[in-house]
């Protein structure tokens, strides 16, 4: 890395813990918003929520464990905000937003220094499975066990599968970042 990386490197952080922020923000505003297919049911905000575990994939390769951790805090910041904005309160949806964000983050992390020597779509394909199956049935119980009229089983599945799909979309994502923002990743033995 030559000193002529790192405006453009410090440039990427900064909108990539933005948009950490943005994604938990505009994720929980969808998160009681349902759409059925077939016999499957997703909440609208989990097409934003699998970007954001991308996201923290791209900034761990790309600028730390650390900055990740941050980005993640970010994230949480982004629930609070969406809570104190439009919920008017510690509600149910964002206790478990909050409870899974951690619990899976931290799975997420770990994995991370385990998969950080690979190619990036490996990493984001495999500590997503791991991380976004954990913040799913996390979530999920939490803020819906209990309330009638909705399918757990199939909730769980459908924001499951959406979450891996969006995984795979955001793959090309990433690669098209690290071309527009030409700088190489961190020595892994540096990252961990």
């Amino acid at each position: 890395m030559t000193r002529h990386d790192l405006p453009s490197r410090r440039i990427a952080l900064v909108v990539g813990i933005a948009a950490a922020a943005l994604l938990a923000f505009v994720a929980n505003y969808y998160a009681a918003k349902f759409v059925e297919v077939g016999s499957l049911t997703f909440a609208v905000g989990t097409l934003t929520f699998a970007l954001g575990y991308t996201l923290d994939d791209y900034i761990r390769r790309y600028h730390g464990r650390v900055a990740t951790i941050v980005a993640v805090a970010a994230g949480a910041l982004g629930t609070l905000i969406y809570t104190l904005t439009f919920d008017g309160g510690l509600g149910r949806i964002v206790l478990a937003s909050l409870a899974s964000l951690v619990v899976a983050s931290s799975v997420d992390i770990r994995l991370q220094t385990f998969l950080l020597g690979g190619p990036i779509w490996r990493l984001v394909l495999v500590s997503n499975a791991v991380s976004l199956a954990i913040d799913t049935v996390v979530f999920t119980l939490l803020a819906f066990y209990g309330v009638e009229g909705i399918a757990i089983p199939n909730l769980i599945a459908g924001d499951y599968l959406v979450k891996m799909i969006m995984s795979l979309i955001s793959v090309p994502l990433i690669y098209g970042v690290t071309m527009l923002v030409p700088f190489r990743p961190l020595v892994p033995s540096r990252i961990a």
